[in-house]
């Protein structure tokens, strides 16, 4: 299953080029599905600019897959622990937010399209999955 970052949606709603969005263009024109975490659902809907943005951007993310966290309790320790497990060893990353979007993608079995480096420092310490292109 391949888990679509907020990143890159931001990167292909301006139509940047990027190599993750033409790697995301090819695979969707392919007839690859994707799926979307909800927290990354969330944060795109809320980046709209007016009614009517909203609903657009509501409209073309929501005939994807939304995922979930599967059980509540234990997702939320878990991606935090990614947070804790990561400050321990002195790598910092910028938000909780990536290690909750990290947790799903291990918890659905992924492989998380990204470009955010956040991802690939919870790799040194999760068996997360990612396509990028660093």
């Amino acid at each position: 299953m391949l888990i679509v970052d907020t990143s890159v949606i931001i990167d292909l709603s301006k139509g940047k080029q990027t190599k993750e969005v033409v790697f995301l263009i090819e695979y969707e024109n392919q007839g690859g599905a994707i799926a979307v975490p909800s927290i990354c659902y969330s944060e795109i809907l809320q980046g709209a600019r007016t009614l009517a943005e909203w609903k657009k951007i509501r409209s073309v993310l929501g005939v994807n897959e939304i995922l979930f966290p599967k059980n509540t309790v234990k997702f939320w320790e878990d991606a935090s622990r990614i947070y804790f497990d990561l400050r321990r060893k002195g790598k910092t990353i910028s938000s909780l937010i990536d290690c909750l979007v990290a947790q799903i993608v291990l918890d659905f079995k992924g492989i998380l399209l990204h470009h955010d480096r956040d991802y690939e420092l919870i790799k040194t310490i999760r068996p997360l999955k990612t396509k990028c292109y660093f």
